[in-house]
């Protein structure tokens, strides 16, 4: 078993592709086919690698059979579900590409739009995300969604367009910087924000989903959030403070011109509740993170790993 997240020590390749396997085994082999003709056209030397976020549907079994049939697929599995962000960072340290390409296995990004980011990185751009022109998600969860990066555009100071998704092209600069990062709970996009490295980005059609359902039921998606919102915590405090200070003054104002009053009394004991209730949540989360970060456990443990036994061409 490995826990490192530094890069492997490899013979480089023009282009590698990382993709993180949760539910999605029957469309892997279609997806192995169409990134096999695309990255044909656009290099002479590529890999492919499947990571096996301890799947249910025994997707490794299926990640071994490519494997065996293209020595250009590398599988890695992990110990446990790790989560779709530290899979991408086990995916990235697994690399040895000059670019690389991070994409979802569900076919709703199709690997024919690998083209726009390759030319717009053949352009110069280190860093090159991918915006869905269309979607095809439920109601329901855009609405969520919406809020969710309102949320995040109010504690982060950014504008976040849930348009963008893993759909990305980094160079092996972009690459390397991110597996510097060591925080448990992350976001993969926001790390590339945090980044900079002038990331642009193209326009493409998603595709729908035509074999299986979204493994991002309501609490992964709660989990995903969480994550997010954990990434900008020093942006959280703050408006924390700005909340805390403005209830403590309200209730302050309700005891000096509401004494004898018992429906200000009671507003009072309301708005203090409130503020001690906040105040220790979200202070005992972040206590709660700090000691998860002070124990330096690995990001993520690779149990089992395909064999390379002849370099791509």
């Amino acid at each position: 078993m490995s826990s490192s997240s530094q890069p492997l020590a490899h013979p480089q390749v023009e282009l590698s592709v990382v993709i993180a396997v949760y539910k999605c085994r029957r469309t892997l082999a279609e997806l192995h086919r169409r990134l096999g003709i695309v990255l044909a056209s656009l290099v002479s030397s590529y890999e492919i690698v499947f990571v096996d976020d301890d799947c249910p549907d025994n997707s490794w079994e299926e990640i071994q059979r490519l494997a065996c049939e293209d020595v250009r697929v590398h599988g890695i599995m992990l110990s446990r579900n790790f989560g779709q962000s530290i899979a991408i960072a086990a995916g990235l340290s697994e690399t040895r590409g000059r670019r690389v390409v991070v994409m979802d296995g569900d076919l709703q990004d199709p690997p024919e739009a690998i083209h726009l980011l390759w030319r717009a990185a053949e352009k110069g751009a280190l860093l090159v995300y991918g915006k869905r022109r269309s979607d095809h998600q439920s109601a329901t969860r855009i609405g969520a969604g919406k809020l969710y990066f309102t949320f995040l555009r109010l504690i982060s100071g950014r504008n976040i367009d849930p348009g963008y998704g893993t759909f990305t092209l980094l160079s092996r600069e972009v690459v390397d910087a991110y597996l510097q990062f060591g925080e448990p709970n992350r976001h993969y996009l926001f790390i590339l924000y945090w980044l900079g490295c002038g990331g642009i980005n193209v326009e493409y059609d998603r595709d729908k989903r035509d074999v299986g359902k979204s493994s991002y039921h309501f609490w992964r998606l709660v989990r995903h959030s969480y994550q997010g919102v954990i990434f900008y915590s020093q942006s959280l405090l703050y408006i924390l403070a700005v909340l805390s200070g403005t209830l403590a003054s309200v209730s302050l104002a309700f005891a000096i011109f509401g004494a004898g009053s018992p429906l200000l009394y009671s507003i009072q004991l309301g708005l203090f509740g409130i503020l001690i209730s906040g105040v220790l949540l979200i202070l005992g989360t972040f206590a709660a993170n700090i000691l998860e970060y002070t124990k330096r456990r690995p990001l993520f443990i690779v149990l089992k790993r395909t064999r390379r036994t002849v370099e791509p061409q």
